[in-house]
């Protein structure tokens, strides 16, 4: 069924419609939860713009509620705008909610693929691509999946934390916690144990992306808001002991085989960050007898030769002992660290 089919007033006056798909910029959720807190707050975060987006008459105004699917927040009809530039937004829209469709506000799921930028459309554009997917009896809600089947992006994430379904769901549970890169597929398995359990830890990585994690502080935030998925293995009791969880953790790293394959750092594994560490090394033992060398004249000896009872200089030099021990050194501590050169590009 189409939505024009729903609501003949969308067709009947197409021309004079935007559609506006509201999600945010920086936190694709925001215009739902403001939804779901009070209609009333939505209403005015979509009368904030920083262009002039709503140049109709009319708004069918949908918000993010899903890949491709969409929740219907009512008509509203754009009476009057202004210009704010001392405000966070350059225009405020005045609106109002048209009395046409509102027993279907926060119940009509609404399929639409919209798989380009453009947020403010017109109508009689794309009139023909709103499905209804779903009317529900009540205002649909934020609902927690289950445990087995949380399996969300980043930005998925971000939106749903502060839910207070998930906030329920999470915040009493122990854990094990998968996190993936869906670039690559390399994986991260952690534990939460602390303050808030999973709940906590998670809003840890979305305030900063590694949430202090020292192998996850190499991948950028852009990066990390792009690729990374999120998933739990095991859940426990808020009661159990925490060596337990930390047993568990580390089985599940035995059994995915992230200590050897997973995405510890860009890095690729602590053996990589190891051979690092070897190599700086190397090449300090090697430049510290470089530093001495400056201190070898002591270490070189002349060659004199006493002829008919004159002391001649002999061509060439006579190196003592030390200095040998120097340069020896030097060429040493030099194969060693081209040879790891050699193993880090796998030339060896």
């Amino acid at each position: 069924m189409k939505v024009k089919d729903v609501l003949p007033f969308l067709k009947e006056k197409e021309l004079e419609f935007k559609v506006h798909c509201g999600r945010g910029s920086t936190d694709t959720f925001l215009p739902l939860r403001l939804f779901l807190q009070d209609q009333s707050k939505y209403k005015v975060w979509q009368e904030e713009q920083t262009q002039k987006n709503f140049q109709r008459k009319y708004i069918l105004s949908l918000i993010y509620w899903h890949k491709d699917e969409w929740i219907f927040a009512g008509i509203y009809e754009s009476i009057s705008v202004k210009e704010t530039p001392n405000g966070p937004f350059k225009y405020r829209y005045d609106t109002k909610l048209v009395n046409i469709g509102t027993d279907l506000i926060g119940k009509m799921i609404i399929g639409f693929k919209k798989d380009f930028r453009a947020s403010y459309l017109c109508l009689e554009n794309y009139i023909e691509d709103f499905e209804v997917l779903e009317i529900t009896r009540d205002v649909c809600k934020t609902e927690f999946p289950g445990y087995d089947k949380v399996n969300v992006t980043r930005e998925e994430l971000s939106g749903l934390i502060d839910t207070d379904a998930w906030e329920t769901a999470l915040a009493n549970q122990k854990g094990v916690y998968l996190i993936t890169d869906s670039s690559n597929g390399k994986k991260y398995v952690g534990s939460a144990t602390g303050e808030n359990m999973i709940w906590g830890r998670w809003k840890d990585y979305i305030a900063n992306g590694n949430g202090g994690n020292i192998e996850l502080k190499s991948f950028d935030f852009e990066y990390i808001q792009k690729n990374f998925r999120y998933s739990i293995l095991e859940i426990y009791k808020s009661t159990t002991d925490d060596d337990a969880i930390l047993e568990r953790e580390s089985w599940w790293k035995e059994l995915l085989m992230t200590r050897q394959f997973g995405m510890l750092s860009k890095l690729e594994s602590r053996k990589e960050c190891m051979k690092q560490i070897e190599l700086i090394q190397h090449w300090n033992y090697f430049c510290s007898p470089a530093e001495r060398l400056d201190d070898t004249k002591h270490y070189i000896d002349h060659g004199l030769q006493e002829h008919d009872g004159i002391r001649e200089l002999v061509h060439g030099k006579v190196y003592s002992d030390i200095f040998k021990q120097i340069i020896v050194l030097a060429a040493s501590e030099f194969e060693i660290m081209s040879k790891a050169l050699c193993r880090l590009d796998n030339l060896l």
